[in-house]
């Protein structure tokens, strides 16, 4: 009886996966439509650049070296500015995990690549010609 129980459930749980298949896809910015989720979405991306801060300069490094011709100077610089990168993201993670509970904004307060430029140049601020 219990073997009988079993299976019935199980059948109903895959009859009801697969007409999950079946159903409208959503849109890929469904959850953050939903103002209960917003706190829970800031204190995940405020801890995860918390821990993922320290990646920052050695993937700056790494763009900076590809950019740079002179690699000793590129070395350096890329450090100096993936150290800012880093403190940068720090100090916005413990800002979204700071204000999780009073802030209902859904858009990241850092919203950069690691080893992106924390603050754009001049250069990235002006549109090319043609």
């Amino acid at each position: 009886m219990r073997l009988l129980m079993l299976a019935g459930c199980c059948g109903l749980l895959l009859s009801g996966c697969s007409g999950m298949e079946a159903t409208e896809e959503l849109p890929e910015d469904h959850w953050s439509k939903s103002p209960a989720a917003v706190p829970f979405m800031k204190i995940g991306r405020g801890a995860a650049n918390i821990l993922v801060c320290p990646l920052d300069i050695p993937a700056t490094v790494v763009r900076v070296v590809r950019e740079e011709d002179n690699a000793g100077k590129a070395l350096g610089a890329g450090t100096l500015e993936g150290i800012g990168n880093c403190l940068v993201r720090l100090l916005m993670g413990v800002a979204e995990v700071l204000t999780f509970p009073l802030v209902n904004d859904p858009e990241p307060l850092y919203d950069r690549d690691l080893g992106d430029r924390a603050f754009p140049s001049d250069r990235e601020l002006t549109p090319e010609p043609g």
